[in-house]
């Protein structure tokens, strides 16, 4: 069996289910399910995995430094696949180079097992992991082992060229949203590709891909208003790509947010800056909870008029307030949920 693991500060279990379904299409294929990237997690999916799987695709999740090499005592990958590195979990990592060193230590792992690692270098951090990385290794983006070349977004989907090292394209279109997800596919495209799946498979593959529910899953009402449900995003990069997909919706743009945590010092200032991303592209801000004050400074800062943003205590209170200012042809974008302890 090829084990592979995915980790990432973010993208993971989008790349992870688009990776399964690409190499569904030449092997039998088992995924962690959701977000199951804990070792508790971990050995409850290995626990449920068919007899006859070939290939199984490990989503890996981390907090602090060490997290990773835990969970690869438990896959045994041979395949690495790193997604992008954010500052995300500063609370507990202390600082960038900490999660850099913690996310590395997938790679650092497979090297040392003979085996490939593949890294999304669209992320600066991880062109520097690249950089350092032993072993055979990969880069996914322009000028690397696979790249998406004209591309093309809309609030349906997208639509782009992918082009291989062999020299190969393929015109691919897929109902995912946003440009970030066009990334999400070249990565797991490379890693398909390098294990014998042809471009023409990866994409009729791509034409069946389905959102990870709650990441950026568009929800449509009886109201004639649509929800681009992202509530499970909670970093910098994830929250900027929902609202560069929300930009190419038409119709009157509402954003209701809660803000990013778990960022130790920096929560303050990552915050203001979100509520100037926001004000970027919104119409309306509906912000919640114990970071709106933050993001309200950001927003305003940003030249959002006051009278467009709504400051709300909870999601019930906000539930409430859109009821009264919502009508036909709004797009609302539910963006970073918070964990159960917020």
């Amino acid at each position: 069996m090829v084990r592979i693991g995915v980790t990432g500060s973010y993208g993971k279990t989008g790349v992870k289910n688009i990776l399964a379904t690409f190499l569904s299409e030449k092997c039998k294929v088992y995924a962690t399910p959701e977000s199951y990237n804990t070792p508790m997690g971990i050995c409850i999916a290995v626990n449920r995995m068919p007899a006859d799987t070939q290939i199984f695709v490990a989503e890996m999740g981390a907090k602090r430094k060490g997290d990773i090499s835990r969970l690869c005592d438990i896959v045994k990958p041979v395949v690495a696949v790193v997604t992008g590195i954010a500052a995300q979990h500063l609370a507990t990592f202390g600082s960038i180079q900490n999660v850099i060193d913690t996310k590395a230590e997938l790679p650092s792992y497979v090297a040392k097992a003979g085996g490939k690692s593949y890294f999304n270098t669209d992320n600066d951090y991880c062109k520097l992991m690249y950089r350092d990385a032993e072993g055979e290794k990969y880069r996914v983006g322009f000028g690397g082992e696979c790249y998406a070349k004209e591309i093309s977004v809309c609030g349906e989907g997208s639509e782009f060229t992918l082009c291989f090292s062999g020299g190969e394209e393929v015109r691919c279109k897929t109902p995912l949203l946003g440009a970030h997800n066009v990334s999400n596919i070249t990565l797991a495209a490379a890693v398909a590709y390098g294990m014998g799946v042809s471009p023409e498979q990866i994409a009729a593959a791509a034409g069946k891909l389905r959102p990870v529910p709650h990441r950026l899953q568009i929800v449509e009402n009886s109201a004639g208003i649509t929800i681009i449900d992202d509530g499970y995003n909670s970093n910098e990069e994830g929250a900027r790509a929902a609202l560069r997909t929300l930009a190419a919706f038409k119709g009157r743009k509402i954003v209701a947010c809660q803000g990013l945590v778990e960022m130790g010092k920096a929560e303050r200032d990552a915050n203001f800056a979100l509520g100037r991303e926001i004000a970027f592209v919104a119409d309306i801000a509906v912000l919640i909870g114990i970071n709106a004050d933050d993001m309200r400074e950001g927003a305003l800062s940003a030249g959002m008029a006051d009278g467009s943003i709504f400051v709300k205590r909870n999601l019930a209170e906000a539930q409430q307030l859109f009821a009264e200012i919502m009508r036909k042809g709004d797009v609302l974008l539910i963006e970073n949920d918070l964990p159960d302890n917020y």
